[in-house]
This record gives structure tokens, sequence and C-alpha cells, in this order.
């Protein structure tokens, strides 16, 4: 993991922005999945490449907030910003999760056989994630379960599954989930570009910088296991790390 501390939030989001650029230009050769997370990362969606392969990319989202209200839920923010709207515009495809199945472990196998089906047809697309890390040290919709690590365990390492929906009660206003598993952002993602600023990550971002934790405790530490991962903060702070 490259990490990348900036001036302030807004220099750390034209560098994740350039970044996620990049990572985008460098595989144009190939199909990409473009899996998008909400949050603070939309800062990065404000710009539009001119100079992408529209045409060759599908846009996904990394988690939803199943069933959650049309201006809360991920996809609809992601759908609005700058850089998905002229993506769209300009050939891109976008997935999202079924907020119509009649349950969200419904809309998790749906989303499963959405992602299975592209990477079926595209054996060899890239695919590149943007992912933001929560002041609880969550990331992808994944909250941490320190009380009850077998439980995490199940529900994202399962290697079964790459999609899975389940209940945050007590961990998010929005308990019910579908998310991206950590077997999903491990195997399959060639290019993640994290963006997490602000003082009230400082404790969650030490924690995955650090060399001993566990993901129960905090889910973000996935991205020490992923390849090519780019974060980039405006938080200074001294451990060591991959």
């Amino acid at each position: 993991m490259k990490t990348v501390i900036a001036q302030d939030a807004a220099a750390a989001a034209a560098h994740a922005a350039e970044a996620l650029h990049h990572a985008l230009l460098q595989s144009h050769t190939h199909a990409i999945l473009l899996l998008l997370s909400g949050g603070s990362a939309l800062a990065l969606l404000q710009r539009a490449p001119k100079d992408v392969v529209w045409e060759n990319v599908t846009i996904g989202v990394v988690d939803e907030r199943y069933r959650a209200d049309k201006d809360d839920r991920n996809d609809i923010a992601v759908r609005t910003a700058i850089l998905t709207k002229h993506a769209c515009a300009s050939g891109a495809h976008f997935v999202s999760i079924a907020h119509s199945a009649p349950t969200r472990t419904d809309a998790a196998r749906r989303y499963e056989e959405v992602l299975h089906t592209w990477h079926n047809i595209h054996k060899d697309g890239v695919v590149v994630a943007l992912l933001g890390i929560g002041p609880d040290g969550h990331t992808a919709g994944i909250m941490p379960f320190p009380e009850d690590p077998q439980m995490f365990a199940q529900l994202f390492d399962n290697p079964q599954r790459d999609v899975v929906g389940y209940d945050a009660t007590g961990k998010n206003p929005f308990p019910e989930r579908v998310t991206l598993t950590m077997t999903y952002l491990r195997a399959r993602v060639n290019h993640a570009i994290v963006y997490a600023c602000g003082i009230q990550k400082r404790t969650a971002l030490s924690r995955v910088l650090a060399p001993d934790g566990t993901l129960a405790q905090t889910p973000a530490r996935i991205m020490r296991e992923m390849r090519d991962v780019h974060l980039f903060t405006d938080i200074h702070l001294t451990l060591s790390h991959k």
C-alpha cells in the first residue's frame, strides 16, 4: 500500500482524482469495472476526465444502503456525480443493486450475478475501486464487529460469496446493507484508490497502518491485503505499514 500525505483535504482529493484517472487510462485496452463509494469519496467524482474511453467502462457501487430513501442511497449519489454523468453520457454502462429485490439477501445475490457475468464475459477485465475509510474503521460498507469475529468472518470472508446482504443495526444509521465482501476486494480488485481525510478519521487510519490489528475491529485493514492500493490523506502519521 502506497500512502500520499497531502497538505489538506483538497490537495488529497486532487491527487486521488489524478490517480483514479491514471488507473483508468493505463487499463484502456481492457474492459474496466469501476466500483465507486459514496460518502466522502464522492469528492473525487466532481471532475470528469475527457480522455477516458468510457465505452469500455461499466460503473457500479461497492456497497448500498438497501431500501433507503432515494436521497440517502449510494447509487443515486454516485449517478449524480459529475464524473458518472459524463461517463454515462459518453457510453459507460451503470449497474446498480436491485432495491426492488424482496430482501437484502436477494439483492446481494442479484448483484453478485451481475458481477460474475461481467467477469465471465471480460476474462481479462480490470477492476478499479474507489474506497473510503470511516471514523469507525469501516470500508465499502463492511462494518466492524470486534465483539463477534467469527460472525464477521462468516459474513465478509466467505470464499463462496462476493456480495453479502446483512444487518448493521447499532453500527450505522442505515442498517440494511448490501456490500462487496473482503473475498471480492482481495481477489478481484486490480487497482484501489483510497481517500481518507479529516481529523475524525485519524484513529481509524492509525489502526489501518499499524503493524498489528484485526479485520473484525478495523475492516479497512483489508487494504493491506489488496493489490495496488494508493491511499491519499491529509492526516500525518508516523506508523510503519506495508
